[in-house]
C-alpha cells in the first residue's frame, strides 16, 4: 500500500516536473522561432508611435497658436517618445540587427542562444513602445491661462479700497472651505462685481488653489453655446464646429472631472440657469458624506473632484433662491472717502487746483458710489476748465431721461458730449453694438463701408485710426480691454446709456437676444433710421417685413435669423452701405440685394450660401469694396468676384471647405489690399508644373496694392514683395490659426529640405516680428544658413524640430553682431543637437529687450548660455528649462575664462548685472543639475583669467516664483557658504514649489525664514526624504515664538511643514 502509495505520488511528482520542464522551455523555443515576428512587430509599432508623435505635434502647434499653454503631462510624453524614436529605439534597433547577423558552427547556422534574446529584446521593446502608445490617450493636450489684467483701475480697487478688500478676502476664505461649493457675489450695476469676478480668477490662479479656473460671461438671456464657449476655450477644449449644445455639454463635464480642483466664475446672472446644462457638474459635490460615516470607493472619488462655482448678479435673490448658492456676499458702493480717492487718481493733477477741490469733492460724492460713474466722469474731467467741472456736477444732479441709474447715465453722458471728435462719438456708439469681446477687424470693415473716418485712404490707415480711437475711448472709461489688444469690449450698463442715447439722438435700432420685448418700431420712426442692428433670433417680432422701408438707412445688420428673407426686402433701402448677414440660411440669397447700387460692405460670415445664385448676385455689386465670407462652407469662389474691381478688402478666412479658386480671379482684383485666407484654402497651383485648375501665388504678385495677406502654401514659393502685414504659413504642419501674440508680421516656416530662399521669402524673414521654424533639416546654425543679417523686427522665436542645428548664432571669429535687437521671446524644443544657443561676440544691443526664455528636449546642451551673452539679458523675466538630459549649469563660467578678454577690456568699470529682474525660474527634470548653486554663480565670484577679472553681478532680487520639479538627486537648494546670505537673493520670492525631490532632507533653517518676508505659497509633493520643512529641534524653533508659523497640511512623509506670514 505504502508503495503503491509511493508510486503514485512519485508519478504525480514526475508529472508536474515533466510538465514544468515542457512550459520552462517552450516560452524560449517559441522566441527563438517567433524572433523575425518580434522584430516586425517592433518595427510597426516605432512606426505608430512616430505618426501618433507627429500628430501630437500638430495639435500642439495649434494650441500654442492659440496662445494656450501645454499640459505638463503632453510635454512629459513628447519627450519620453522623442528619446525613445531618436536613440533608445534606433540603439535597440541597430543592435538587434547586428546579434541577427552572428553565426554558430562556422556560419553554417543562426546562433539559437543569439536568437532568443533577439526576439527577447524585440518583445520587450515593443511592450514599451505600445505602453507609450497607451499614455498618448489624453484628455486633453493644453489649456488657456487668462491674460492679465490690464486695467489700471483694477488696481486702485483692490489694493486701496478696505471695502473691496475686505469682500475679496471673504470670498477666498470661502472657496477654501470644503463644504461651501456654490458662491454668490452680488450688488447693484456698476459697482465692480465683473472687476471683483476678475480679481478672484487673478488670485485664485495666482496662489495654485484650483487646478483650473475659468469664466465666462452669462447676461440676460443666456446662450448656453455662448457660454460653453467661453468654458472651453478656457479649458483648453477643443471641439468640432456644430457640436450639439448637450454633446457639448458631456466634454465640458469630463474634463472639468479629470481636472479634479476646477473654479468656474458664471458673470451677469439675470435668472436660473441649469448648470447642468452648461456641462457643469456638482451633483456629485453635493451629495457629501455624513460626519462620522465611513466613506466607500464611490465617495471618496467624489471627495477628490471639487469644482465650485462662483455666480455674480444684480440680485440676492437669483443667487439664494435660483441658483441655490451656500454664501452670498454683497458688493456695496464705494465710501465718500474711497470715490474721492479714486476720482483723484483718475484725474490726476488737474484735482490739486484750489479753485478745482470742492467741486471735484461734490462730483465724486454726486456720481453714487459707483466707480465705473467715478472713473467715467473723472476721465472726461481731464485736463478741462472749471466751467466744464461745473457744468458736469449739474448734469450728475439731472435725473436720466428713461429711468436708468440717473447718476450713471449723467456721467455717461456727460463723457460722450466731451469727445472730442464726431468720428470718437460714432465708433463709441457702433461699439455699444457688437457683442462681448468684439474684434478691432469688425469696425474696420464697417467704417470702410460706412466711410466714419476722414483722411484715410488705405485699408490699413483705417485700422489704424480704428486702434488710436478704441485706445482713446479705453482711457475715457467708455470701453475696456478684450482679450488682446485685437478686441475690446463695454460694460453693460455703458451700453444700455450708449444704445439708448443712439436710439434718441442717431436714429438707431437695436434688438438683441437681451431683448425680450421685440417688433419692429412705427413706420413714421423707420422712415428716420439709418442704423439696424439685430441679433435677435426671433428677429423683432419672428416676422420681417416683405419691403424694408427706410429711405435713410446706411446700416443694416441681421444675424441668426431662420426663415428666409423676403425676396423683395432690400429693394426699399437704395442708400444702404453695410449689409451684414451672418450665422443665416442665405440659400436662395434675395435678389433684390443687386439693387443696392451704393454698398460698400457686405458681410456674410458663417451663413450657408447657394451654389447657383450667390456669384450672379455678389458680381453685380460693383462699388463693393469690403467683402467678408469668412467662415462660409463654400467648396468654390464664384468667379464673378473677379468683377469686384473696386474690392479693397477680401476675407476667406476659416472656408476649410474651399478648395477651388478659379485662375486669374484673384489677379483681376487690381485695387486689393488685403486678402485673408487664414485656416482655409492652401491647394495653390504652381505655374508650369502640369494642368493647372487653381489659383497660383504668381497671380498675387500682379496685385500692386496689395499690402496685407494671410494665407497658408505646402511649399516655399514666390510671396508678394510689398506686404507690410502678414501672417503666412509655409508647411504642412501648421493649423493656420492665429499667432500667440498681437504681431502684425508672423512667418511660420517648415523646412523639410535645406532650401536656399527667394529674395521674397528673405525680405519677409528681415521684417517678421513673430517667427516659428519647424523641421530645418540641414540647418546647422539659423542666422548664417538663412542669410538674414540680425533679425531686427524679431520678437518671438519658436525653433521646434530641427534634428541638425548645432547653434542658433555662430559667427566665432567675427566682429561684434547685432543681432536680435527686439527680441522679446525666445522658445526652443526638441534640437537633439544643439550644442550652444549663441558662439559670438555681441554688441550691447543684442538681446538687450529679451523677457522670456523657454527650452525643452534640447539633450545636448550643457548650459543657455555664456557669462558674457548673459551679462546683456538685462530684461529677462522668465526662464524655462526641462527636459535637458545634460544641462549642468545655466551660465557658463570655465569655459568663458579664456574667451573673455576683448570684452573685459572694453568694459572693465561694468559690472553685467544679470537676473536682476528675473520674475520666475522653472525647471525641470534636469538629472545633471544636482546642487542649486550651480545654477548660477555666487554673487561677487570673479570671472576671467588672474591678470583680468570681472566680478559678477548675479542674484535674484527680483525672483517670485521658483519652482523644481523631478530632481532626483538635488540634494541642496541653497548654497552652502553663507546660507543666509545666499536666501537674502530670495527676499522677494512669493511661490516655491517643489516636486518629486527625492533626496531633499529639509528646505529652510529657522534662521533663514525671516528673509523670506514676502513668501506666501509653498508646495512640496512627492518628496520622499524630507522631513522637516524648516530644519532644526524643537527648542530652536520654539524661540521664534508660535505666531511667526501657520500649520499647513501634511504633504507624504513631511512631519513638520509650517509656512511663515508677515506679521
Amino acid at each position: 500500500m505504502a508503495a503503491d502509495i509511493g508510486v503514485a505520488a512519485g508519478g504525480k511528482c514526475a508529472e508536474h516536473l515533466v510538465e514544468s520542464t515542457i512550459n520552462l522551455i517552450s516560452k524560449p523555443i517559441t522566441l527563438v522561432y517567433k524572433w523575425s515576428d518580434n522584430v516586425r512587430n517592433l518595427k510597426d509599432k516605432l512606426d505608430q508611435l512616430m505618426d501618433r508623435r507627429e500628430s501630437v505635434q500638430h495639435d500642439v502647434n495649434e494650441a500654442e497658436g492659440k496662445a494656450e499653454e501645454i499640459e505638463q503631462e503632453v510635454k512629459n510624453w513628447m519627450s519620453k517618445a522623442d528619446n525613445y524614436i531618436t536613440v533608445e529605439a534606433k540603439k535597440s534597433l541597430d543592435k538587434l540587427e547586428d546579434k541577427a547577423k552572428k553565426r554558430c558552427f562556422l556560419g553554417l547556422c543562426l546562433n539559437p542562444k543569439s536568437l532568443y534574446r533577439l526576439s527577447k529584446k524585440a518583445e520587450e521593446d515593443a511592450l514599451a513602445v505600445g505602453q507609450l502608445l497607451e499614455e498618448a490617450k489624453f484628455n486633453r493636450i493644453s489649456f488657456f491661462r487668462g491674460e492679465k489684467e490690464k486695467t489700471a483701475l483694477v488696481d486702485e480697487f483692490f489694493k486701496d479700497f478696505d471695502s473691496r478688500k475686505h469682500v475679496l478676502k471673504k470670498i477666498m476664505e470661502a472657496l477654501l472651505t470644503p463644504s461651501i461649493n456654490k458662491i454668490g457675489v452680488y450688488g447693484m450695476p456698476g459697482v465692480g462685481k465683473t472687476l471683483l469676478a476678475g480679481e478672484v480668477k487673478r488670485k485664485a490662479e495666482q496662489e495654485k488653489l484650483f487646478d483650473a479656473v475659468v469664466i465666462a460671461k452669462v447676461t440676460k438671456n443666456p446662450d448656453l453655446k455662448s457660454i460653453q464657449q467661453e468654458i472651453q476655450r478656457g479649458l483648453g477644449l477643443r471641439l468640432p464646429d456644430g457640436i450639439p449644445v448637450w454633446e457639448a455639454a458631456a466634454r465640458i463635464k469630463a474634463t472639468l472631472k479629470e481636472r479634479q480642483k476646477v473654479l468656474v466664475i458664471l458673470d451677469d446672472i439675470w435668472g436660473p440657469i441649469a448648470l447642468e446644462d452648461v456641462g457643469i457638474p456638482l451633483a456629485a459635490n453635493e451629495q457629501r458624506q455624513p460626519v462620522g460615516e465611513k466613506s466607500d470607493e464611490s465617495s471618496a472619488e467624489q471627495q477628490i473632484f471639487a469644482c465650485k462655482v462662483l455666480l455674480t448678479s444684480r440680485d440676492r435673490s437669483v443667487l439664494s433662491g435660483d441658483m441655490s448658492t451656500e454664501e452670498e456676499f454683497l458688493v456695496g458702493r464705494l465710501e465718500d472717502n474711497e470715490s474721492w480717492e479714486l476720482f483723484k487718481k483718475v484725474v490726476g493733477k488737474d484735482v490739486e487746483r484750489h479753485e478745482l477741490q470742492q467741486i471735484g469733492r461734490k462730483i465724486a460724492k454726486e456720481s453714487g458710489g459707483l466707480p465705473i460713474a467715478v472713473a467715467t466722469i473723472g476721465n472726461a474731467l481731464k485736463n478741462k476748465s472749471v466751467h466744464d467741472w461745473k457744468d458736469a456736477l449739474l448734469e450728475l444732479k439731472r435725473p436720466s431721461p428713461d429711468g436708468k441709474s440717473a447718476k450713471l447715465f449723467s456721467a455717461i453722458e456727460f463723457s460722450f458730449k466731451h469727445l472730442e471728435r464726431e468720428e470718437l462719438k460714432q465708433t463709441f456708439l457702433m461699439c455699444s453694438l457688437l457683442s462681448h469681446n468684439a474684434s478691432v477687424e469688425e469696425l474696420v470693415k464697417y467704417g470702410v463701408g460706412l466711410g466714419l473716418f476722414l483722411n484715410v485712404r488705405t485699408i490699413e490707415e483705417t485700422r489704424n485710426r480704428v486702434l488710436s480711437l478704441v485706445d482713446h475711448l479705453k482711457a475715457s472709461s467708455l470701453l475696456v480691454e478684450g482679450r488682446s489688444k485685437m478686441y475690446f469690449d463695454m460694460h453693460d450698463l455703458i451700453r444700455d446709456v450708449a444704445k439708448s442715447m443712439a436710439s434718441r439722438n442717431y436714429g438707431v435700432f437695436t434688438s438683441r437676444d437681451e431683448d425680450v420685448q421685440g417688433g419692429w418700431p412705427d413706420k413714421e420712426v423707420m422712415t428716420d433710421l439709418k442704423w439696424i442692428f439685430s441679433s435677435n433670433r426671433d428677429a423683432c417680432g419672428g416676422l420681417l417685413p416683405d419691403k424694408l422701408q427706410c429711405p435713410k438707412l446706411t446700416f443694416f445688420h441681421l444675424s441668426n435669423y431662420s426663415p428666409a428673407i423676403p425676396t423683395n426686402f432690400f429693394s426699399g433701402i437704395e442708400k444702404l452701405r453695410v449689409l451684414s448677414l451672418t450665422k443665416m440660411n442665405l440659400s436662395p440669397m434675395p435678389v433684390s440685394i443687386t439693387l443696392l447700387a451704393d454698398l460698400r460692405t457686405l458681410r456674410l460670415d458663417q451663413s450657408v450660401l447657394g451654389d447657383e445664385d450667390v456669384g450672379a448676385i455678389i458680381g453685380k455689386l460693383k462699388n463693393l469694396q469690403v467683402l467678408s465670407l469668412a467662415g462660409c462652407k463654400i467648396e468654390e469662389l464664384p468667379k464673378e468676384v473677379g468683377s469686384l474691381t473696386e474690392l479693397k478688402l477680401l476675407d476667406l478666412s476659416d472656408c476649410t471647405k474651399l478648395k477651388v479658386i478659379p485662375q486669374q480671379v484673384l489677379a483681376r482684383l487690381s485695387e486689393l489690399q488685403e486678402l485673408k485666407m487664414g485656416n482655409s484654402f492652401y491647394q495653390w497651383d504652381v505655374m508650369g508644373h502640369g494642368k493647372q485648375r487653381n489659383a497660383s501665388l504668381a497671380e498675387l504678385t500682379q496685385l500692386p496694392r496689395l499690402t496685407a495677406l494671410e494665407l497658408r502654401v505646402l511649399d516655399v514659393q514666390k510671396i508678394p514683395g510689398k506686404l507690410e502685414r502678414y501672417k503666412i504659413f509655409i508647411g504642412d504642419v501648421w493649423n493656420n490659426r492665429d499667432s500667440s501674440f498681437d504681431s502684425s508680421k508672423v512667418l511660420k516656416l517648415q523646412m523639410k529640405t535645406h532650401i536656399r530662399f527667394d529674395y521674397s521669402i528673405k525680405r519677409l524673414l528681415k521684417m517678421t516680428e513673430e517667427l516659428h521654424l519647424e523641421q530645418l533639416n540641414g540647418v546647422k546654425n539659423v542666422v548664417d544658413e538663412l542669410d538674414i543679417e540680425d533679425f531686427p523686427d524679431l520678437k518671438y522665436l519658436y525653433i521646434c524640430n530641427a534634428p541638425e542645428l548645432h547653434q542658433i548664432v555662430n559667427l566665432r571669429g567675427w566682429g561684434p553682431f547685432s543681432a536680435f535687437p527686439n527680441l522679446e521671446v525666445l522658445f526652443l524644443r526638441n534640437l537633439i543637437k544643439l550644442e550652444k544657443l549663441f558662439q559670438a561676440r555681441f554688441k550691447d544691443t543684442a538681446f538687450s529687450k529679451l523677457r522670456t526664455i523657454t527650452i525643452e528636449c534640447c539633450h545636448q546642451l550643457k548650459n543657455l548660455f555664456s557669462f558674457s551673452i548673459a551679462s546683456q539679458f538685462l530684461q529677462l523675466q522668465e526662464i524655462r528649462v526641462s527636459d535637458c538630459s545634460n544641462m549642468e549649469e545655466i551660465i557658463d563660467l570655465v569655459k568663458e575664462q579664456r574667451s573673455r578678454e576683448d570684452i573685459v577690456e572694453a568694459s572693465q568699470e561694468v559690472k553685467p548685472k544679470f537676473g536682476q529682474l528675473l520674475r520666475s525660474l522653472r525647471l525641470q527634470r534636469l538629472p545633471k543639475l544636482i546642487s542649486f548653486n550651480k545654477l548660477f554663480p555666487p554673487k561677487g565670484e570673479q570671472v576671467g583669467d588672474q591678470e583680468k577679472q570681472v566680478e559678477t553681478e548675479v542674484g535674484f532680487a527680483g525672483l517670485e516664483d521658483l519652482k523644481l520639479s523631478d530632481f532626483p538627486e538635488l540634494i541642496e537648494i541653497w548654497h552652502d557658504r553663507e546660507k543666509r546670505q545666499a536666501i537674502l537673493d530670495f527676499r522677494l520670492l512669493k511661490y516655491l514649489q517643489l516636486d518629486n525631490c527625492a533626496q531633499l532632507s529639509y528646505l529652510l533653517t529657522p534662521s533663514m525664514v525671516f528673509c523670506l518676508v514676502q513668501l506666501e505659497f509653498i508646495s512640496i509633493k512627492n518628496c520622499a526624504m524630507m522631513e522637516q520643512v524648516i530644519m532644526g529641534d524643537g527648542e530652536e524653533n520654539s524661540k521664534f515664538g508660535k505666531n511667526c508659523y501657520r500649520r499647513m497640511p501634511k504633504y507624504g512623509y513631511v512631519r513638520c511643514f509650517y509656512i511663515v506670514w508677515r506679521a
